[in-house]
């Protein structure tokens, strides 16, 4: 059982009596810190998922990782130390040029029922007038995933 669930059945099981009256500040600074162990606990265990998954260098794996660590966990230690290796910003910069990740489904629940379609969709111009693809086929799941990076043509 959590620490938080045992606090708040102590809180109910002993809200009436003199004791808890008495102790009440105690139990609500345990109470906030049982949860700042557990969102640092949280924020640790996602930590190691990305690093593992940068370490590994499987950024498509990492980005959704890093995403949950700034917007959940934004102001924890794995997102705030610059001492860690890798950084979080390490990270971020690891995710920041990925191109989209594009489903091919034959049952129509991905973006695309073909792996050719998916293809000349992704085919786009840049500004210069050169030809931008981003695609690269990873088996992840159940579904095949077409990724990548941008390349250059000329």
């Amino acid at each position: 059982m959590s620490g938080v669930l045992k606090l708040r059945e102590l809180c109910e099981k002993y809200a009436q009596t003199p004791w808890f009256a008495k102790n009440r500040q105690l139990v609500e600074t345990t109470r906030q810190n049982v949860n700042k162990a557990r969102f640092a606990g949280e924020a640790e265990s996602l930590y190691a998922k990305a690093e593992e998954a940068f370490r590994q260098k499987q950024p498509f794996d990492l980005r959704p990782l890093v995403e949950a660590l700034k917007s959940q966990y934004g102001n924890s230690a794995p997102v705030t130390d610059p001492n860690r290796k890798p950084s979080f910003a390490e990270m971020q910069q690891a995710v920041a040029n990925l191109g989209k990740v594009i489903t091919v489904r034959k049952d129509g629940k991905g973006d695309f029922t073909r792996q050719q379609l998916a293809f000349r969709e992704g085919c786009s111009v840049d500004r210069q007038g050169r030809r931008v693809a981003t695609y690269g086929l990873l088996a992840q799941g159940k579904s095949p995933m077409l990724t990548g990076e941008y390349s250059m043509f000329p």
